[in-house]
């Protein structure tokens, strides 16, 4: 997931000066306009995008999740025994949709067990309070790092500088720290807390080095923390639960959850007392609580199953 999302990072330092450049140029509605044709352009790819070969051993992959298993071989059975018994496929049209009305019924009982199997595991709710508190300083560094710069008396073109900064750092940390993790597999947990106490710390401290030097340090910090962050995402998962189909939507949902009150919550703290410093301390303060959390999801977890996971060769690859 490193290199395949490191994307993401370069994208921010291409957009972010040029977003500044539109805005100048278009205004506000031709940029809009802008950066939706540019985000459409993305159909294109995922048109010409082709599911590569799966191995037939491994578990936890793909279709062969335990939340998505839609019986793939037995349809491959039936359309090979369609070839020569077409005449007792065409018969029985009700016997048909009774089979179908079943499988629908087993894919949702195979969803909801895969949720259960979720929401009654202590270590995986563990991660997913980690999860929402870290995002909520993260969402709040995105949204508003440019406009506490300016409000530090840094100029508008060198706030485009330190967003790309900060996509550059972060596409560097997602490839970097991938690589490493592929390498201490086994240590997983524990550094990907050193990068959750790095990344919530640069937010917490960011408020006290107003000067652009201190903002550009702070950027390429925070942005390959958040970098390294998001590669080790899929290997916790896989550490924690078997099937990470329905963890990884789950944990996107949580994600998302604290997109929309983190950002909020420090704007409202800027409204009431015309500073960021209060919305960024309180933020920063919760990420160090996710980060501090993030050891107990090993301490929850059987000592076998953290050294063990993922050695085989059908484990996640970075």
């Amino acid at each position: 997931t490193g290199i395949a999302a490191a994307g993401s990072g370069f994208g921010q330092f291409v957009l972010a000066p040029a977003i500044h450049v539109v805005e100048d140029i278009l205004g506000l509605e031709g940029t809009f306009y802008t950066l939706g044709a540019v985000v459409s352009s993305a159909v294109f790819f995922a048109l010409i995008y082709r599911m590569p070969n799966r191995r037939s051993s491994g578990q936890g992959q793909g279709s062969e999740n335990l939340a998505f298993q839609f019986d793939e071989e037995q349809m491959k059975d039936e359309i090979q025994k369609g070839k020569t018994k077409y005449d007792q496929l065409k018969a029985s049209k009700i016997e048909e949709e009774n089979s179908k009305t079943e499988e629908s019924s087993d894919i949702l009982i195979t969803l909801k067990k895969s949720y259960q199997m979720v929401f009654q595991s202590r270590s995986m709710l563990i991660l997913l309070l980690s999860h929402f508190l870290m995002h909520l300083g993260i969402f709040a560094a995105f949204s508003f790092t440019t406009d506490r710069a300016v409000q530090f008396g840094i100029s508008k073109h060198h706030t485009s500088i330190l967003l790309s900064i900060m996509g550059v750092s972060n596409c560097l940390g997602r490839i970097i720290f991938g690589k490493i993790l592929d390498r201490f597999r086994s240590k997983a947990i524990l550094l990907t807390t050193i990068v959750l106490v790095f990344n919530a710390l640069s937010i917490t401290i960011s408020d006290f080095v107003p000067s652009f030097i201190g903002q550009a340090v702070y950027s390429a910090v925070f942005g390959a923390t958040f970098g390294a962050y998001i590669s080790s995402v899929v290997v916790i998962l896989k550490i924690i639960m078997e099937d990470i189909t329905v963890s990884l939507g789950v944990s996107l949902f949580t994600f998302a959850v604290a997109s929309l009150l983190g950002p909020t919550g420090v704007g409202y703290l800027y409204d009431t007392t015309g500073s960021y410093t209060p919305g960024f301390l309180s933020v920063g303060v919760l990420a160090i609580l996710g980060a501090a959390l993030l050891p107990l999801v090993a301490y929850s977890l059987p000592r076998t199953r953290v050294y063990t996971v993922n050695r085989e060769d059908g484990g996640v690859r970075i």
